[in-house]
């Protein structure tokens, strides 16, 4: 079961929900590294620092014990973890390109990688986390393509 949690569940879950996941499973690029799964319609900045400073500091701070004793390995898995809790860092300042455009709304009020909008969706807002690289998997998306894909024909005018 972890085994598949670890590397089969983000794929599958992507293509159970068409390429729109719910569940992001967020990982630093080492089988033997730090993941976590995040429910995405829980997601919000207070949860986005508790995995940046909480979940993942833990990770950091066990990596820099295991690097002191020499165990081997805690080098590279703490370098990648700094790098993980940087790129997170970035998202949930929403610094461009880590940042949310929404076309509909005012750019005075654009939503930051660590307060999305639910209403939204999750295209828009996974992208923070694709641009950075910190997706197990990254969903299949046309980023060129219009948000709206269904095309609605307007029939042309009678004639009278």
């Amino acid at each position: 079961m972890e085994g598949w949690l670890r590397n089969g569940f983000a794929e599958q879950h992507g293509r159970r929900f068409h390429q729109r996941p719910f569940i992001w499973h967020l990982w630093d690029g080492r089988k033997d590294g730090f993941s976590a799964r995040v429910n995405y319609h829980k997601l919000d900045h207070a949860l986005l620092d508790k995995l940046i400073y909480t979940h993942l500091g833990d990770g950091i701070t066990r990596q820099e014990t295991g690097v002191q004793c020499g165990e081997g390995g805690s080098d590279a898995r703490l370098t990648a973890a700094r790098d993980l809790q940087r790129r997170l860092k970035l998202i949930a300042e929403g610094e461009p390109p880590f940042d949310i455009f929404v076309r509909w709304k005012p750019l005075t009020q654009p939503p930051i990688g660590g307060e999305p909008d639910l209403n939204d969706g999750v295209r828009l807002n996974i992208r923070p986390f694709v641009k950075a690289g910190v997706l197990r998997k990254d969903p299949n998306m046309n980023w060129k393509q219009p948000m709206n894909s269904c095309r609605v024909r307007i029939p042309p005018a009678p004639k009278p």
